[in-house]
């Protein structure tokens, strides 16, 4: 799933420092990209915590058993500060709309920002089945995000000092999913190649007017 390519992309950016890859996000296009760039290609990779979901664990264990990753475990909070010594932001995504949104792991619209003030590609992993047509997405993915649902927490998580009446009419937003415009991601590596978000709309756009086949 496009490892020469991101390979490449890494040997091109990384200005003779040693490779620096970012990762947000659990999914198996993620995992397998890495593995792919890991059979020839040393680098280091730092693994994005993923709260509240925690599942970059998943990732920084998967890559600890390949011997070129050296792998280090980063809150998601510290990613901006890490920004600068980053050549390549990888994230995986729920879904690639055929607008070229990228619906992915909660804090990716954030990661893509940062990287593109550093210069930093911000690259996505999706196989083609990931690609929806805008209508599929609009409805479920947009109303996770704008209106998630309100979890009650305890006391003692939210402030140990604080006021008990207070502190229990608190409730925490825990969205799951960003949406992140394609003029912030660089490319989407895909089993069909490493595409721009424009070349997306385009495969969609072809699916839809080809129609199923007979």
């Amino acid at each position: 799933l496009g490892g020469k390519q991101m390979r490449t992309a890494l040997q091109s950016a990384r200005r003779g420092e040693e490779c620096v890859v970012l990762a947000h996000g659990a999914s198996e296009a993620v995992l397998a990209l890495l593995t792919a760039t890991a059979s020839d290609m040393h680098f280091t990779l730092l693994v994005s915590e993923s709260s509240p979901s925690g599942e970059g664990h998943e990732v920084a264990a998967a890559a600890a058993l390949r011997p070129n990753v050296r792998v280090r475990m980063i809150e998601h909070a510290a990613t901006a500060h890490a920004m600068a010594h980053v050549h390549l932001v990888l994230c995986g995504a729920h879904a690639v709309r055929s607008d070229g949104v990228v619906v992915g792991p909660i804090g990716s619209l954030g990661l893509a920002l940062v990287a593109r003030e550093h210069r930093t590609p911000f690259c996505v992993a999706a196989p083609h089945y990931a690609f929806f047509s805008a209508d599929h997405m609009a409805t479920e993915a947009q109303e996770d995000v704008l209106h998630p649902d309100p979890l009650p927490q305890p006391a003692s998580e939210l402030a140990s000092s604080a006021c008990l009446e207070t502190a229990a009419a608190v409730r925490v937003y825990r969205p799951t999913q960003d949406c992140t415009p394609p003029h912030l991601v660089s490319w989407v590596f895909s089993d069909l190649g490493v595409l721009a978000p424009s070349a997306v709309v385009d495969f969609l756009h072809v699916l839809h007017t080809r129609g199923p086949e007979t």
